[in-house]
This record gives C-alpha cells, structure tokens and sequence, in this order.
C-alpha cells in the first residue's frame, strides 16, 4: 500500500488473508507505527520515504493499494508512479481511491491525475463512489490477460 500511514487498510484485507506478504510505504515508519495495529506492525515490510522512490523496490506484487494518497502528490510524481505501476511493477489487481477531477483543489493540494492509463493493461472490474465522501471514487482494476 502506498501511502499507507498505520495500515489500516492492508489490515482489514490482512484479516481476510492473513498467509499473504505484506508491504507498504509512508514517509515516517515511526509515525506509522505509533497507531499501527501489532498484527500487522509484526509482519509488514515497511518501505519508509518518498512514494516515487519506494514504489521501485517492489517486486511481484499481487494488489497493490492506494487510497487517498496520490491526490496529495504533484502531478509529476503521481505520473511517474502510475507509468511504474501500469508498465513494469503490473501487479494482478489495484485499488484506487482517490479525488475525482470535478473536486480537485489544487492550492490545497487535492490534485486529479490520468487514472485513464491504467486502462492500457487493465480492466475496470469495480468502479463506485465513496460512500463516506462523495468527492471519492472507488476503483478495482485487473491485469488484462
């Protein structure tokens, strides 16, 4: 999970798949850890520093996870972390959650970036807005075979 702060997420899908490996990336693994479940504390491979540079250290990943987190990333870097994800990473399936480009803030920074590319190699197999936030969506892609 990119982004990840405490993990809450990998946590709920640890819950459901709890014999799978675990990675994840903030910029303080100290501040992560401070709210961080011990479940996961004890089993997650924690990448700490910028999002651009961490998501080149993963290898054979099977979802990769990113909710409110791109959003707050310059478009350059969201761009480049997309392009990694979409053309050399190719993980099975990714979940987004992110600002939809009709509530992007830019001075705030709440940024929209072109999820369109990840159509390339994969398909849309769930798409919905955030039922806690309107401003969200929610989307499930799978690697095209």
């Amino acid at each position: 999970e990119m982004g990840s702060g405490p993990c809450r997420n990998l946590f709920y899908i640890y819950d459901h798949f709890p014999n799978k490996k675990y990675s994840c990336n903030d910029l303080s693994k100290e501040d992560s850890f401070l709210h961080m479940n011990p479940l996961i504390r004890e089993i997650i491979n924690f990448h700490e520093g910028d999002s651009e540079h961490a998501v080149k250290e993963l290898r054979d990943v099977d979802l990769f996870v990113c909710s409110d987190h791109l959003m707050h990333l310059q478009y350059d870097k969201a761009e480049n972390i997309l392009n990694y994800v979409n053309d050399v990473l190719k993980p099975k399936y990714i979940i987004l959650r992110e600002i939809m480009k009709e509530f992007e803030t830019p001075l705030h920074p709440r940024l929209f970036h072109d999820y369109k590319k990840l159509e390339k190699n994969y398909k849309i197999i769930s798409s919905s807005i955030s039922v806690n936030s309107k401003e969200y969506f929610i989307k499930i892609y799978e690697l095209k075979k």
